[in-house]
């Protein structure tokens, strides 16, 4: 995965601030990385996810992941039905909570310190609905990367929000 999806994008960021284009350090220039590349980043994974679960595993006689995930549900449904219910019962809300509870049963706490592994998010690029539909639909004509992400830049100073000088 990080050959085929975050190495590229690695090397793009560090080269943007090697040139001068991108301040980490600076909210608007992160508020624009982040409006113009997680959508990009998003669809590179689903690409990634689509090509992964079709490759085929020398190690389970050549059967993809879908492969697989099929036959451990034929598997379980040939268990019995009382299987498949407890599985898609309503006992928990999400899969997030199934996982817990599972954890949980065997000894293992699954519900992190959210104090000792989270640092306070500061979000100083707020849009109104207008700013950002306006930001949208500015970036949305364009399809050059580097281009989208300097008319994001310009945007956002055209509302008001100033970058740190590079």
């Amino acid at each position: 995965m990080h050959k085929e999806v975050t190495q590229p994008l690695y090397m793009r960021f560090h080269a943007m601030e090697d040139a001068g284009k991108l301040d980490a350090d600076d909210d608007v220039h992160r508020f624009a990385l982040h409006t113009v590349f997680l959508p990009v980043i998003n669809q590179n994974l689903t690409k990634f996810v689509a090509a992964w679960n079709l490759h085929r595993i020398r190690t389970a006689h050549n059967k993809t992941p879908n492969q697989l995930w099929i036959e451990g549900m034929l598997h379980a449904a040939d268990s019995g039905p009382e299987t498949i219910s407890a599985e898609l019962s309503d006992e928990h809300l999400n899969l997030h909570q199934r996982l817990s509870s599972r954890l949980a049963d065997i000894g293992i706490n699954a519900t992190p310190d959210i104090q000792a592994c989270s640092t306070p998010v500061r979000q100083t690029v707020v849009l109104t609905p207008e700013q950002l539909q306006e930001l949208t639909g500015a970036l949305d004509a364009i399809s050059d990367i580097d281009i989208k992400f300097d008319t994001c830049i310009r945007k956002l100073g055209e509302f008001g929000f100033s970058s740190q000088d590079v």
